[in-house]
C-alpha cells in the first residue's frame, strides 16, 4: 500500500470514513470541518465541501460551505450524503451531483431538544449514526444524552432512549436488533424494538483496563473518555478506537472479554509512533475505523494522518502489523499507565477479517 494521507495538526483529524458510493474505489471521509474523498491507489484526495481549518455555518457549494465539527455522515444513496453537523446542532444534506450543501433537519446554530418533523425537530449535538433499516438511522445527540431515530419515509425524528451517561459512539450488532453504544468509560446496548438498555462494562470509572465484558466492579473492562468508533468485524468481534488510550480495543462477544491492540503504556506522542506486533505497536489518537472488504486491513483515522493496521491470526496467537504514516524515527520511551483503577489482563481474541 502507498504511503497514506498526512494532515495538518489542526482541528479534529479524520473523524469518520466510509467507502465512497459516488466514486468507485475511493474513501469518503471527514477531516475536521471538511468532507473529502481519497483514492488509496494513487494517494490523491479532493475536497467535496467545507474547509478543514475554517469552521462556521454557510450553505452553498464546495469550499464556500462551512461546517462546525461534522462528526459523521450517512450515504443515503450514491448521490446524497447526510451530514451530522455536530456543533451547528443540525443535520445537512450534500448532493454529489450538484455539490450543493443545504439544511435537512433541525435549526442550524440553534440547539435544542425536541422530537418532530425535519423542520420542527431540534438537536443539541448530533454526532454519530448507524443504519437500522432501509429507511431509518439511529443518531446520538451527545449533549442531550439520547439516541434518536430519523425516519426518512416519514421525515420524522423521535427519541428512542434517554441515557444517564455521556454518549460517544454507536453501531449495530450484526444479525440482531441491538444498538451498541459507547459512553465515557465503557459500552452498553439498547434493543431498538424493546428499548431495553443494558450497560455491558463498568460504569463508574474512566481509564484503561482489559477484562470482562461485564458491568461488575473490579473485573469489568474500562475505556477512556472517548471510545469513539465502533466497528464489527463479525457478529462476535468488535473493534473500538479508544482515542485517549491510544489503542484499539477488541471486544469478544463469544467469550465476553475485552483486550487491547498496541502498547497501553503510551502517551500518544507523534514522535514515538511505531509499527510492530499486536502488543508493541504504538498509535496516536485513533478516531475512526474502516474495514476494507476482502482484505485484512483496518483503516485508522488519526489526529494527523490516515494509516492502517494489518491483522492476521494463527490457531493460537493473533499478530498484527501496523503501518504508520509518521516519518519520525521512534525512540525508546517509558510512560505511566493512565488508569483510575487496577489493571487486569484479558487474553486477546483471535481476529478474523471477513
Amino acid at each position: 500500500m502507498p504511503e497514506l494521507l498526512s494532515i495538518p495538526a489542526t482541528g479534529y483529524g479524520i473523524v469518520h470514513m466510509e467507502k465512497d458510493r459516488f466514486v468507485n474505489g475511493n474513501i469518503l471521509y471527514i477531516e475536521s470541518h471538511a468532507v473529502k474523498t481519497i483514492n488509496l491507489s494513487t494517494n490523491e484526495s479532493w475536497l467535496i465541501a467545507g474547509n478543514a481549518t475554517d469552521r462556521g455555518y454557510r450553505n452553498g457549494k464546495g469550499n464556500f460551505v462551512r461546517f462546525h465539527a461534522p462528526f459523521s455522515f450517512h450515504q443515503r444513496s450514491s448521490t446524497e450524503v447526510i451530514i451530522f453537523d455536530s456543533m451547528n446542532s443540525c443535520i445537512r444534506i450534500l448532493s454529489r451531483l450538484t455539490n450543493l450543501t443545504m439544511p435537512l433537519a433541525g435549526l442550524c446554530i440553534t440547539p435544542g431538544n425536541k422530537d418532530g418533523n425535519f423542520t420542527t425537530t431540534r438537536f443539541s449535538q448530533p454526532e454519530k449514526n448507524v443504519e437500522i433499516s432501509s429507511n431509518a438511522i439511529a443518531i446520538t445527540d451527545v449533549k442531550n444524552n439520547c439516541i434518536m431515530m430519523l425516519d426518512f419515509a416519514l421525515e420524522q425524528i423521535t427519541t428512542l432512549v434517554q441515557l444517564a451517561l455521556p454518549l460517544v459512539g454507536i453501531t449495530m450488532k450484526p444479525d440482531s436488533e441491538d444498538l451498541i453504544f459507547s459512553f465515557s468509560g465503557g459500552l452498553g446496548k439498547v434493543n431498538f424494538r424493546t428499548l431495553e438498555v443494558e450497560y455491558t462494562t463498568e460504569t463508574n470509572y474512566v481509564g484503561y483496563r482489559d477484562g470482562t465484558l461485564d458491568a461488575a466492579p473490579r473485573t469489568g473492562a474500562i475505556f477512556s473518555l472517548k471510545p469513539e468508533e465502533l466497528l464489527f468485524l463479525s457478529n462476535k468481534v468488535m473493534v473500538v478506537a479508544d482515542l485517549y488510550n491510544h489503542m484499539l480495543r477488541i471486544v469478544d462477544y463469544e467469550n465476553f472479554l475485552v483486550s487491547s491492540v498496541c502498547d497501553p503504556a503510551f502517551n500518544g506522542s507523534l514522535s514515538h509512533i511505531r509499527a510492530g506486533n499486536i502488543t508493541s505497536c504504538r498509535l496516536s489518537y485513533p478516531r475512526s475505523l474502516l474495514h476494507m472488504p476482502g482484505t485484512n486491513r483496518i483503516l485508522i483515522g488519526f489526529h494527523q494522518s490516515l494509516g492502517y493496521i494489518e491483522v492476521s491470526s494463527s490457531p493460537t496467537t493473533p499478530t498484527a502489523k501496523m503501518t504508520s504514516t509518521s516519518k519520525v524515527q521512534p525512540t525508546p520511551q517509558s510512560v505511566g499507565l493512565p488508569v483510575k483503577s487496577s489493571v487486569t489482563t484479558a487474553h486477546p481474541v483471535q481476529l478474523e477479517c471477513e
